[in-house]
Protein backbone atom coordinates (compact mmCIF):
# COMPACT_ATOMS: atom_id res chain seq x y z
CA UNK A 1 0.00 0.00 0.00
CA UNK A 2 1.42 3.54 -0.44
CA UNK A 3 1.23 6.29 1.93
CA UNK A 4 -0.19 9.36 0.78
CA UNK A 5 1.64 12.45 1.49
CA UNK A 6 2.27 16.30 -0.24
CA UNK A 7 0.15 17.20 -2.67
CA UNK A 8 -0.08 20.35 -5.23
CA UNK A 9 0.21 21.52 -8.96
CA UNK A 10 3.45 21.10 -10.98
CA UNK A 11 3.87 22.49 -14.17
CA UNK A 12 6.30 21.03 -17.12
CA UNK A 13 7.57 22.57 -20.26
CA UNK A 14 8.20 20.49 -23.06
CA UNK A 15 9.79 22.93 -25.80
CA UNK A 16 7.40 25.89 -25.55
CA UNK A 17 4.38 24.08 -24.45
CA UNK A 18 3.92 24.43 -20.42
CA UNK A 19 1.18 21.87 -19.07
CA UNK A 20 0.36 21.69 -15.58
CA UNK A 21 -0.68 18.60 -13.67
CA UNK A 22 -1.82 17.96 -10.17
CA UNK A 23 0.29 15.78 -8.03
CA UNK A 24 1.27 13.96 -4.88
CA UNK A 25 4.29 12.65 -3.32
CA UNK A 26 3.90 8.91 -2.38
CA UNK A 27 6.09 6.51 -0.18
CA UNK A 28 6.19 3.05 -2.17
CA UNK A 29 8.39 -0.01 -1.08
CA UNK A 30 10.35 2.65 1.06
CA UNK A 31 10.65 4.84 -2.55
CA UNK A 32 9.72 8.52 -3.03
CA UNK A 33 7.68 8.86 -5.99
CA UNK A 34 5.97 12.03 -7.31
CA UNK A 35 3.20 11.27 -9.05
CA UNK A 36 1.65 13.65 -11.62
CA UNK A 37 -1.64 12.82 -12.12
CA UNK A 38 -3.13 12.55 -16.12
CA UNK A 39 -3.69 10.21 -18.78
CA UNK A 40 -1.58 8.35 -18.23
CA UNK A 41 -0.18 8.95 -14.66
CA UNK A 42 3.62 9.70 -14.48
CA UNK A 43 5.86 9.07 -11.29
CA UNK A 44 9.02 10.46 -10.97
CA UNK A 45 11.54 8.60 -8.26
CA UNK A 46 12.68 11.00 -5.96
CA UNK A 47 17.16 10.21 -5.10
CA UNK A 48 18.87 10.78 -2.40
CA UNK A 49 19.95 13.67 -3.97
CA UNK A 50 16.85 15.71 -4.35
CA UNK A 51 16.90 14.71 -8.28
CA UNK A 52 13.82 12.99 -9.54
CA UNK A 53 14.12 10.23 -12.62
CA UNK A 54 10.98 9.29 -14.64
CA UNK A 55 11.20 6.22 -17.06
CA UNK A 56 12.06 7.65 -19.61
CA UNK A 57 8.97 7.15 -21.81
CA UNK A 58 7.88 9.98 -24.57
CA UNK A 59 4.48 11.31 -24.59
CA UNK A 60 2.34 14.15 -25.66
CA UNK A 61 2.30 16.97 -23.67
CA UNK A 62 -1.26 18.78 -24.75
CA UNK A 63 -1.17 22.29 -22.97
CA UNK A 64 -0.35 26.10 -24.14
CA UNK A 65 2.42 28.53 -25.41
CA UNK A 66 3.34 32.34 -25.06
CA UNK A 67 2.25 34.16 -27.98
CA UNK A 68 2.78 37.47 -26.86
CA UNK A 69 1.00 40.22 -24.71
CA UNK A 70 -2.38 42.49 -25.21
CA UNK A 71 -2.28 45.99 -25.01
CA UNK A 72 -2.56 45.99 -21.12
CA UNK A 73 0.82 44.03 -21.03
CA UNK A 74 -0.55 40.34 -20.00
CA UNK A 75 1.01 37.75 -21.76
CA UNK A 76 -1.75 36.02 -23.98
CA UNK A 77 -1.74 32.27 -24.92
CA UNK A 78 -2.10 29.50 -27.66
CA UNK A 79 -3.42 25.65 -27.60
CA UNK A 80 -0.38 23.60 -28.10
CA UNK A 81 1.26 19.80 -28.12
CA UNK A 82 4.98 18.33 -28.19
CA UNK A 83 6.39 15.33 -27.43
CA UNK A 84 8.44 14.73 -24.92
CA UNK A 85 10.47 12.14 -23.15
CA UNK A 86 10.08 11.58 -19.18
CA UNK A 87 13.34 10.65 -17.86
CA UNK A 88 15.73 13.01 -15.72
CA UNK A 89 13.65 16.88 -15.99
CA UNK A 90 15.76 19.73 -15.89
CA UNK A 91 14.50 21.78 -12.60
CA UNK A 92 13.65 25.19 -14.19
CA UNK A 93 12.37 27.93 -11.51
CA UNK A 94 8.87 29.76 -12.22
CA UNK A 95 9.17 33.30 -13.14
CA UNK A 96 6.75 35.75 -10.50
CA UNK A 97 5.49 38.38 -12.29
CA UNK A 98 4.46 41.54 -10.69
CA UNK A 99 1.42 43.32 -10.99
Amino acid sequence: MAGRGHSGTASHASHATLEEHPYTVVSRAGQLLVRLSGAPTLDFALGPDGTIRGDGTARLVNGHRKTGENTLGDPTYAGSSDTCGFGAPAPRLARKTRR
